[in-house]
């Protein structure tokens, strides 16, 4: 967006203008989500399931909580996942991701020191 097409913008005019794009880009987000919903219940949803690295799912849906991470004064930290792939649908996996990560963030209890990992061997996360 030109955001000076009209004249100078302050600082804060900037921020503000940073977190109006923000926003919108949510608002667009969850009616794309309400479409896809509405779409799976008619049974007409299609997923497009290909095989991709762990990385490339993980890494857009922790940039996706960042802000409200930082909001709550949440640091996440992510094992190391190389080599890893999974089956999945990219954009729905991604969704799915962010949400949880986000309804975490959101709605715990403020702790001074949390963390969840994975557990490949008995395939079933481990909180501390």
């Amino acid at each position: 967006m030109q955001a000076e097409a009209y004249g100078e913008i302050s600082a804060t005019g900037h921020t503000r203008l940073g977190e109006a794009e923000g926003n919108v880009e949510r608002l667009i987000a969850l009616v794309n989500e309400l479409l896809a919903l509405e779409k799976m219940e008619s049974g007409m949803l299609e997923l497009s399931v290909m095989q991709m690295p762990v990385s490339e799912v993980i890494e857009p849906a922790l940039a996706m909580v960042a802000g409200v991470a930082a909001k709550h004064s949440v640091e996440i930290k992510v094992m190391p996942h190389e080599n890893q792939v999974i089956n999945a649908d990219k954009e729905r996996i991604g969704q799915v991701i962010s949400n949880l990560l986000g309804n975490a963030i959101k709605f715990s209890p403020e702790v001074e020191k949390s963390s969840s990992t994975w557990n490949n061997s008995i395939n079933r996360p481990e909180y501390q």
